[in-house]
């Protein structure tokens, strides 16, 4: 294989893979912004899910937001095409080709481990994932053609290539790749989300029968509007209960449903979570039975659950009573309290979830402990000036 036709084998996958790594990178921020987003070449419950949110992220806890998996993918190309144009410029140097086939088998086993994941968790591919799995493949064959020594060789060699010049300048961009393009992503994630903030407006809620945690009379009161398949919905609600078991006598928190299902969502045309009429049944009921935060946040963690019934057991499990739970699913009145849910939520032209209100100011998407700590702060010096 020449030269050059090796060149052009690794730049056009290279190419191929930064575009497809790019436009994962522009779809995870969509969903940053908007969690109800349904548009771009992967839609809603597309197997694209695992792609976007928290799932998709690496470093969240350390980093808000965390970095996008797409982000790495983009540094990892623009090395690949690093160590190619070395190659072209020093064929007598051992050590680019030597790390191309480290990188495109380390990439290759990347690959086949997130696919199996994805398919055991969610029972479909993604789409855009897979064009990356495809290329990192076929980066690997191209790379072990054109390895040019025996793969013993190659093994012993591998390691003598690392402390080299060129497996530092590679590393080197490579992490300015990632470092410049997640401070893009990031400053502009977060100038969306303080745009979404309405400090000056406040909204006034009906909360009353509706789950609540902490004093009726606290000086801050969080209001969450959400949908029980919802990602960012699971990572508010878990955000928003540590704050609130960590400062129970300043907080209060009322959980107001809005599903993302057109079963018992008016307002839908296509369901974007078509199980979550059914799971706000179950959290509304087992409210009923005192039960409420616990069987919630049951829900949450367990979105990707295999089947209904096995969330049954669990929530059963909590100490909820089967018959009355039963029983409350099947009472008209349950749908009535969650469509009345739903129509304060179209009352106030939300489309999305996750929305919340900290006394009465609203805001969209999740947020860290930290930052609600901030925010719960503020509601707390505003509340004393009055």
């Amino acid at each position: 294989m020449s030269k050059r036709t090796l060149a052009i084998l690794f730049g056009v996958l290279a190419l191929v893979g930064l575009a497809d790594a790019v436009y994962m990178t522009w779809d995870h921020y969509q969903h940053a912004i908007d969690p109800s987003y349904a548009g771009g070449l992967c839609g809603i419950k597309s197997g694209c899910d695992i792609s976007r949110g928290e799932s998709g992220e690496i470093l969240s806890g350390a980093l808000t937001p965390g970095v996008p998996l797409a982000v790495l993918a983009i540094g990892f190309y623009v090395a690949f095409l690093l160590l190619t144009w070395f190659r072209l410029r020093r064929p007598q140097d051992v050590a680019p080709r030597r790390i191309q086939l480290g990188l495109a088998a380390l990439a290759t086993l990347y690959s086949i481990s997130l696919a199996v994941y994805s398919l055991a968790v969610q029972g479909a591919l993604c789409k855009l994932c897979a064009v990356m799995y495809v290329v990192n493949v076929l980066l690997l064959f191209v790379a072990w053609r054109a390895r040019a020594e025996p793969i013993g060789a190659w093994f012993k060699g591998v390691w003598g290539a690392i402390p080299k010049l060129t497996t530092a300048a590679v590393t080197a961009v490579f992490l300015a790749a990632v470092v410049v393009i997640y401070a893009l992503y990031a400053h502009r994630v977060g100038e969306v989300l303080a745009a979404q903030v309405q400090p000056e407006v406040k909204t006034s809620l009906k909360t009353d029968g509706r789950p609540s945690k902490g004093p009726e009379d606290a000086p801050v009161q969080i209001v969450e509007f959400a949908d029980l398949q919802c990602p960012h919905c699971s990572q508010l609600f878990s955000a928003v209960e540590e704050v609130q078991a960590a400062r129970p006598d300043e907080v209060r928190v009322t959980f107001i449903h809005f599903p993302l299902d057109k079963a018992c969502n008016p307002a839908l045309k296509q369901d974007f979570h078509p199980n979550a009429c059914w799971l706000a049944a179950v959290s509304d009921c087992a409210g009923r039975q005192g039960k409420f935060f616990e069987v919630t946040k049951l829900l949450f963690e367990k979105q990707r659950a295999s089947s209904n019934d096995e969330l049954l057991a669990l929530v059963k499990g909590l100490g909820v009573d089967g018959a009355a739970l039963d029983a409350c699913m099947a009472d008209a009145g349950t749908g009535e309290r969650i469509l009345a849910d739903i129509k304060q939520g179209l009352a106030l032209e939300i489309n999305g979830t996750p929305v919340f209100f900290i006394n009465g100011r609203r805001m969209s998407g999740s947020r860290p402990p930290e930052v609600l700590n901030e925010l719960v702060d503020e509601a707390l010096k505003d509340a004393s000036t009055r």
